[in-house]
Order: structure tokens, then sequence, then C-alpha cells
């Protein structure tokens, strides 16, 4: 008999787990610097927030981070609150794609992704690890969708 550390029970579990921790990581990171989140945010991406602006998206989208955590998890939730929850997770999805775009087309030197916690450069691998997610998620709501997540 082989031993395996992930069991072919478990592996529908282990995608939305890994997206549910990428999202984690994330939210943590900017966590850690929150107060100065918005001035990443307005310094890297001048021509879409404006100050107040900034600080409005910075909260928003902590806020919808840590809403799309329970949908990814083996949970059993209220029908409201799993909309709400994939509606969040998307939400973030494409927020942070049209920010890494931009990021992008601008050329900007670090991704505003972590926060200001951690510095990390800019370029096309905040754009990848962003599609990476939204296919981890899809792939989660498909798994939700025939039941094998709760």
């Amino acid at each position: 008999m082989k031993s395996s550390i992930l069991r072919s029970s478990d592996s529908p579990r282990a995608i939305p787990t890994l997206a549910a921790g990428i999202i984690v990581l994330v939210t943590v990171a900017q966590l850690f610097a929150f107060e100065r989140l918005h001035e990443v945010l307005h310094s890297q991406y001048t021509g879409i927030f404006s100050s107040s602006g900034a600080e409005i998206a910075a909260t928003f989208i902590v806020i919808i981070e840590v809403l799309a955590v329970p949908y990814l998890l083996p949970l059993r939730l209220n029908t409201w609150i799993a909309w709400l929850s994939r509606i969040a997770g998307w939400g973030m999805i494409i927020f942070w794609f049209i920010l890494s775009v931009v990021g992008l087309i601008k050329g900007n030197v670090y991704t505003a992704l972590f926060g200001a916690a951690i510095s990390l450069p800019g370029g096309w691998w905040p754009l990848l690890l962003i599609i990476a997610l939204s296919i981890l998620l899809s792939w989660s709501s498909m798994l939700r969708a025939r039941g094998r997540l709760s």
C-alpha cells in the first residue's frame, strides 16, 4: 500500500484551501501595515485613486478579502452568506486584476498586492498570481456547485 500525503477523498478540498490560504496571506500582509496601505495605493496608482479614494479602497479591499474566505472553506453556509462570500471573492479578483494591469502598463516598481508590509517588485508576476487565484476560485466554485465541499 502506498502512503500518500493527500488522499483522493481529500483532494477536492485542497484546491479551495490553497486559494483561501493565498487570500489569507495577502490579507494578513496588508493588515500588518494597514495604516500605510492607502499611501501605497495612492502612490502606485495615482491616476486611479485620490488620497481619500485610496483610504476607501484600502478598507474595502481588506473587507472583501476577509469575506471571500468562508466560501472557500468546507463549511455549511447559509445561502445568502455563500453568495455574499462568492461575490466578495470575485470582487477581490476583479479589483486586483485591474490594479495589476494598470501597474503593468504604468511600469510600477512595486506592487500593492501585499500592502506596505512587503515591498515586492511589480511586473507580470502579480497579474499571473491573480490569474492563478481566479482559476482556483473557479475550480472551487465548480466543486461547491457539485456538492463536494460541504
